[in-house]
């Protein structure tokens, strides 16, 4: 019978400082980590360890409980009120092992706790699992860190670009109607992508903080953004709502949305149809509706919104207009709805709630 050797335990590296006024535990865990590519750092008192943290970059702390003029407790309740530390591990080693004690090292912010005399592969277990979880959470940090830096340099890069095809829009007009019919399609596909593009970096940088205020929809929304867009296809985009209709939302949401959801609507439709955008007043929300017509073959295509929930992401990427806007909703604000009125007619309903 052919015998598995069993692999050897990974190698764990990092800064660890050791707070502990008794000489012989640093010797202990040098013993215990000598194996590992760990630095240890040792400090006698609390505001020696205070000192250390400012100095040295630590990735864990092994942090005892009673020591002279400043405990272990006091030492890492100062460490989570400080931005700097707070996300820094902590293990108590210490002999009070009473679940009293254990309550109070777990409530001021510690990350585990060890009671003297502790075991050595425990020890080591839990040293890796915690070194491993903060050298995770670091790489997140910088990854989103790195994430919006790249979405800022991508809207400023669509900025100076919107900025180049200015001029081109103006020269345009001087050229003949089929020229101009046919540059023009090419320039409104265009501001279509800078647009989207720079929305959804605005929303990949993280500066989708909601901000929910009444909005009037025949005035605060930019209907006018899509003018071009409907053009094109000879579109007609009519607001039906009253004028001094309102919905509790974030205008720069909503208009994110629908610089999603009309472009997908005019894909669907007929040269020459017809949205139509409307509200209803309900008793706790108020339902923001877009209804058009498109031919039946069409709509046979779009899918149901609950078989749209359950596909993964890596789905048709025909309807990420309509998954996005409901993740939106869902997200932010409230429910969508998606109900086939006649073989040809269909109505989008986005519910927001009055508070």
């Amino acid at each position: 019978m052919l015998k598995t050797t069993p692999k050897p335990a990974r190698r764990i590296s990092g800064n660890l400082l050791v707070v502990d006024d008794a000489p012989s535990i640093l010797i202990i865990l040098k013993s215990f980590l000598e194996d590992d590519r760990c630095r240890l750092f040792p400090a006698e008192n609390g505001a020696k360890a205070l000192e250390i943290l400012e100095e040295q970059p630590i990735d864990l702390v092994l942090l005892d409980v009673m020591m002279p003029e400043m405990g272990g407790y006091e030492v890492c309740r100062k460490m989570r009120e400080n931005p700097r530390f707070r996300d820094i591990p902590v293990i108590f080693l210490t002999g009070l092992g009473r679940k009293e004690e254990i309550v109070r090292g777990l409530d001021v912010g510690g990350s585990d706790y060890l009671i003297k005399p502790f075991d050595k592969e425990e020890l080591i277990l839990r040293v890796r699992q915690h070194l491993q979880a903060h050298a995770n959470q670091k790489r997140l940090k910088r990854l989103a860190q790195e994430q919006k830096i790249f979405s800022q340099a991508l809207n400023e890069e669509l900025k100076r670009q919107v900025e180049r095809w200015e001029p081109v829009q103006q020269k345009l007009a001087e050229l003949s109607d089929s020229s101009a019919k046919y540059f023009g399609e090419e320039f409104a596909a265009l501001q279509t992508f800078f647009h989207n593009v720079r929305q959804w970096g605005d929303l990949l940088a993280g500066n989708d903080t909601t901000m929910r205020s009444m909005l009037t929809l025949g005035q605060e929304i930019d209907w006018a953004q899509w003018d071009n867009l409907l053009a094109v296809k000879g579109t007609r985009l009519t607001l039906t709502a009253d004028a001094g209709a309102e919905i509790f939302a974030d205008v720069r949401m909503v208009n994110l949305m629908m610089g999603q959801i009309l472009p997908w609507l005019v894909e669907l439709t007929e040269p020459g149809a017809e949205i139509t955008v409307g509200a209803t007043k309900a008793e706790d929300a108020m339902q923001l509706e877009i209804n058009w017509q498109a031919p039946a073959d069409r709509l046979d295509a779009v899918p149901d919104l609950l078989d749209l929930s359950q596909k993964s992401t890596s789905g048709d990427a025909a309807d990420m207009p309509l998954r996005l806007s409901t993740n939106i909703m869902k997200r932010h604000f409230g429910d969508v709805s998606l109900v086939r009125e006649a073989p040809d007619k269909a109505r989008l309903s986005f519910f927001f709630p009055n508070t």
